[in-house]
């Protein structure tokens, strides 16, 4: 006896339908982080403001791209709520990101770790809050549908 197979589930073209908005997340990110990176090294190397206030700004720059991207490109099919209230939400996401993120600098940084290494660590962290925090909060993305 022959059993149907799912077609959309096999191969290379079934995972990315499955994980198109982790993936479309990850590429967003990939953007904000640069964008956030290269603010964080700017103001870190060229003025004296010192590594949590360089990471306080940058990281405001990097959520500001990451809301227009993410509202336009990862979460679009779910933006139904007037944009004032999804950037309200956003920016709480993010403010207990930031807050998270400049801790985590500070401490890695008094505990001797360079500054630009102390940055990828805490990316990683705020990344993950982030992802899910937009996807049930910000965008009430409950359950995935495929």
């Amino acid at each position: 006896m022959v059993f149907p197979i799912d077609r959309q589930k096999q191969g290379l073209s079934g995972l990315l339908k499955r994980y198109k908005r982790p993936l479309i997340y990850i590429i967003v990110g990939g953007i904000n982080t640069g964008a956030d990176f290269a603010a964080f090294q700017l103001l870190y190397f060229l003025t004296p403001i010192g590594a949590t206030i360089s990471q306080g700004l940058s990281y405001t720059l990097g959520v500001t791209c990451s809301f227009i991207l993410n509202r336009s490109l990862t979460f679009r099919d779910h933006v139904k709520a007037a944009i004032a209230r999804q950037a309200g939400k956003f920016l709480l996401v993010n403010l207990v990101s930031l807050l998270v993120s400049m801790l985590g600098i500070h401490l890695l940084t008094g505990a001797g770790i360079p500054a630009f290494f102390a940055k990828i660590a805490i990316t990683g962290v705020t990344a993950i809050m982030n992802y899910f925090g937009y996807k049930w909060f910000v965008f009430g993305i409950k359950k995935e549908t495929r």
